[in-house]
């Protein structure tokens, strides 16, 4: 089931939630990540398959799906996309990921299944991290983009994907916030 979306004020995610101890935040007057923009042309366009990672979410069963930098179709045929430009997971600002639900791996297949208090886990060279899911929404194609790419001072992490499954009209979102690092 699709739950409400996290308050958003201007377009801006933002969280009811403070960041608690150990969360990554970006000191007083550091600037935001800055993403890389996106056109329909990049969509098709070849890119290195560039493993950055792994991402589990124990409530739909998805273990250790390989994460890759990069927002093409062919990235997402392999696994899931860490955007361009966006935080490394475990950093301050909005992790931001995306995957397909109905071809290649389909690793967000069931993304709309998840809800407030569920976690996802990545796994990059810096360490395992644990987010937890805020919340879940789904946004017209069109004005996803504000939303999904929105850079917090705090660490967070977005999730999307095409909605429904099999069709290109909407992006299913999941938003969450930093947990905590996993110890090793």
């Amino acid at each position: 089931p699709v739950t409400d979306a996290p308050s958003t004020t201007s377009g801006e995610s933002t969280t009811t939630t403070e960041p608690g101890p150990g969360v990554p935040t970006l000191a007083p007057g550091a600037p935001l990540p800055s993403l890389v923009p996106f056109t329909k042309a990049d969509a098709k366009k070849e890119e290195a398959a560039v493993v950055v990672g792994k991402i589990s979410i124990p409530k739909i069963g998805l273990n250790d799906m390989q994460m890759y930098l990069g927002y093409s179709d062919g990235t997402y045929d392999k696994g899931v996309g860490l955007w361009p430009g966006a935080p490394k997971p475990g950093e301050a600002g909005n992790v931001v990921l995306c995957g397909h639900r109905t071809s290649g791996p389909k690793p967000f297949r069931r993304v709309d299944e998840l809800t407030a208090g569920d976690e996802v886990i990545v796994t990059t060279a810096d360490g395992t991290f644990v987010y937890v899911v805020e919340g879940v929404a789904v946004y017209p194609a069109s004005e996803a983009a504000n939303v999904v790419l929105a850079q917090t001072s705090s660490a967070k992490m977005t999730m999307f994907a095409c909605h429904p499954p099999g069709k290109v009209t909407h992006r299913i979102v999941v938003f969450t916030n930093y947990s905590r690092k996993v110890a090793v």
